[in-house]
């Protein structure tokens, strides 16, 4: 899950409309559509403006996949170090594969070439 989709799914469950989170962040429903869309990246402050309006931690924004639905409030299973470790590690893992596959199709392109 993306922190997009993290956003729009807490949003759902809280019963918020776009048009309410907008509206507190001060910024159009039509850009903050933009947001949970993904066509829009998201600075600090935007992005602490809708982890404090959903309730919701820093982390548990840019790192969905630590979290579970049970999760959306602050009060239940806090984030622990570990959590975002293990996510970090499985975003490089990640990185990395896509990175060799660029190097495989670069060096059979370059095999063409030559």
């Amino acid at each position: 899950m993306k922190p997009n989709e993290k956003i729009r799914e807490v949003r759902t469950l809280k019963g918020f409309s776009q048009e309410y989170i907008a509206n507190k962040m001060g910024v159009s429903q039509k850009a903050y559509s933009k947001i949970e869309r993904g066509q829009t990246k998201l600075g600090i402050i935007a992005l602490t403006k809708i982890s404090d309006i959903l309730e919701l931690s820093l982390f548990e924004v840019l790192y969905p996949r630590v979290y579970s639905d049970k999760n959306a409030r602050r009060d239940e299973s806090p984030f622990t170090p570990v959590d975002l470790l293990e996510e970090l590690l499985l975003q490089h893992e990640e990185k990395i594969e896509s990175l060799e596959v660029e190097i495989k199709s670069l060096k059979e392109l370059n095999k063409l070439e030559v």
